[in-house]
């Protein structure tokens, strides 16, 4: 248990980790909200209550979180599973070019390249 807060908490944010560790967390705590049946009180929104009493705050602040969790898990995560996907390619190519120099990477068809000379005549 240790290691997986050690994990949570020392992941840098802006690193293909640290964004991955951030998604799986709202992924976790959504699927744990669903799991034990919250998603019934996001009948709030329409002014309803589960409980029948429309003052709840018990049934509000519940449906409030599975809601913020819900938008989370549907647009934050899949950006920020994207954004570490695209930030380790550059992480990538950018350790591949400092440690095998430019001469590492193939020419661009729209360099110049050295013209051959012509044989004269």
């Amino acid at each position: 248990m240790k290691k997986i807060l050690r994990i949570l908490f020392h992941a840098r944010l802006f690193t293909p980790k640290g964004l991955l560790v951030r998604a799986a967390v709202i992924a976790v705590v959504f699927l744990v909200l669903h799991v034990c049946g919250l998603r019934e009180y996001t009948s709030i929104i329409s002014g309803m209550s589960p409980t029948g009493d429309t003052a709840d705050s018990r049934a509000i602040t519940l449906g409030v979180m599975y809601g913020c969790f819900y938008f989370a898990f549907v647009l934050v995560a899949p950006i920020l599973v994207l954004a570490a996907v695209f930030f380790g390619a550059v992480e990538y190519v950018g350790h591949r070019e400092l440690t095998h120099g430019p001469e590492a990477r193939p020419p661009h068809p729209t360099e110049s390249q050295p013209r051959r000379s012509e044989p004269q005549q």
